[in-house]
């Protein structure tokens, strides 16, 4: 099974610097949170993870099928943010 690897550092006092492969990314709250909006938040990117990762499974079983023809797809993913820090993220649709 391949393994793959994210790599955060420390950015400044409230960002996160993200490494994936080649690709590099702040990871910031916003101003109201307090964070600086460098960048989206952790929960953000979690939703957009699991969209893409949705989207790209969701693209393959259209292709595999030569009777469909879909073209521009659109998803969106929410989410409400629990006040409780036991809770942080619930799914509330896709």
């Amino acid at each position: 099974m391949a393994e793959i690897a994210v790599t955060l550092k420390q950015h400044d006092r409230t960002a996160s610097l993200a490494t994936i492969r080649d690709h590099q990314f702040v990871i910031d709250g916003p101003e109201a949170k307090g964070g600086h909006n460098a960048g989206p938040m952790g929960g953000e990117l979690l939703l957009a993870s699991v969209g893409g990762c949705f989207m790209s499974n969701l693209r393959a079983a259209i292709a595999a099928r030569e009777d469909v023809r879909v073209e521009n797809i659109s998803l969106t993913v929410t989410a409400t943010l629990s006040d409780d820090m036991n809770d942080f993220l619930l799914f509330t649709s896709m």
